[in-house]
């Protein structure tokens, strides 16, 4: 991939509550934070692995040379880089270096226009429209009360396909949202679920839904969004009913299964099937291989799965019912009550493990004997 030379800056960032919790936490002003993590931002996209701070490919950026980059102190820059990977603003890697959480999806790689406009037109062709439009743009605006459909502005209004044409959606009513350029562009190509947008407008998200349903053939990427959490009910209890073994060697079988490597794959492997039937919560991938790790330090505790299931919910909402120091709710995303209820069958009182002794708390009780 070639060096780009610009990146993606939410606007959002300056008004994240977690800057202002890491400032609280670091004892930095929250403007320094918010340059920290700009800078962390430009680091990360020049590196030759974009997403990542590395130096050279094979050299990861150490505490000192950010320091340097970041004109901190080497103890100012360990204390706010701990804060980032606590709020799951950064990661480390399996070479020890820091990684913007969520970057491939933040700051995916698109198409330039030109490409894209050509990639729209062949696709039209493709699927036997005609090049130019057959709808009328303020007709289509005016169905969605001329405003963006995604956002609510109603300035430079467009036309977006909401199921977009490259992926074989067509001009079909239901498929004609209002969206704003900026959205639009943003959107570049994808569909919502995959740009992240969510419907503002209920009447769009409606058709939407219906358009999915009589035209889309359900493919991997999609067949996640239609699918309910609470659907995994079925899929766990088929495999853990229908086994003859008992629930501590169906347990361990279902643990030797490749780990996921998508929602979907999630989705149909029983370990975290069983997981999301309790906490009715689809957990990120990067959590899969220590949700199963963690299933399997079970070693008999549970006779009956649905008790596994009943304890799950029990401690979620234990966890979720909490208040942190600024008094909002602990998030159900912060799997630490999880982690924490299979290795010591309690919930935390102590703040949320950083991502990194997380990682290694579970690695250390799976290879114990």
């Amino acid at each position: 991939m070639s060096k780009m030379p610009w990146f993606r800056y939410y606007s959002e960032t300056s008004h994240d509550k977690k800057i202002d919790l890491i400032s609280e936490e670091s004892d930095l002003h929250f403007l320094i934070v918010h340059g920290v993590w700009s800078i962390l931002l430009c680091l990360a996209n020049d590196s030759p692995i974009r997403g990542s701070l590395y130096i050279t490919k094979n050299k990861p950026f150490r505490d000192s040379f950010l320091a340097e980059d970041l004109h901190l102190s080497i103890e100012d820059t360990k204390k706010i880089i701990e804060c980032f990977i606590e709020y799951d603003m950064l990661e480390i890697d399996e070479n020890s270096a820091y990684k913007i959480s969520n970057w491939d999806t933040r700051q995916f790689q698109s198409d330039n226009s030109n490409e894209r406009v050509e990639k729209y037109r062949n696709k039209r062709k493709e699927s036997g429209l005609s090049v130019a439009p057959s709808y009328d743009t303020k007709e289509v605006c005016n169905r969605y009360g001329n405003a963006c459909v995604y956002c609510g502005s109603s300035i430079n209004l467009v036309v977006d396909h909401a199921y977009p044409i490259t992926l074989g959606g067509t001009d079909d009513p239901d498929n004609l949202v209002c969206a704003c350029k900026g959205c639009n562009s943003g959107k570049s190509g994808r569909t919502p679920e995959q740009a992240g947008y969510k419907f503002i407008n209920p009447i769009a998200e409606d058709n939407y839904k219906k358009y999915l349903s009589q035209n889309v053939t359900v493919t991997e990427a999609e067949e996640v969004t239609v699918t309910s959490v609470s659907a995994s009910a079925s899929l766990y209890d088929s495999a853990f009913v229908y086994n003859e073994l008992s629930l501590k060697n169906k347990i361990e079988e279902f643990a030797k299964l490749p780990i996921p490597q998508s929602p979907l794959q999630a989705n149909k492997h029983p370990l975290i099937a069983l997981f999301m039937a309790g906490s009715d919560y689809m957990p990120p991938e990067k959590e899969y291989k220590n949700i199963i790790d963690t299933f399997s330090l079970i070693k008999g505790r549970y006779k009956d799965h649905n008790e596994i299931v009943d304890d799950i919910k029990k401690y979620s909402i234990a966890w979720t019912s909490r208040n942190n120091k600024n008094g909002e709710k602990y998030k159900i995303s912060n799997l630490v009550w999880f982690y924490e209820w299979f290795l010591n069958d309690s919930i935390p009182n102590k703040k949320p493990y950083n991502r990194h002794s997380l990682d290694n708390m579970i690695i250390d009780n799976v290879e114990q004997p």
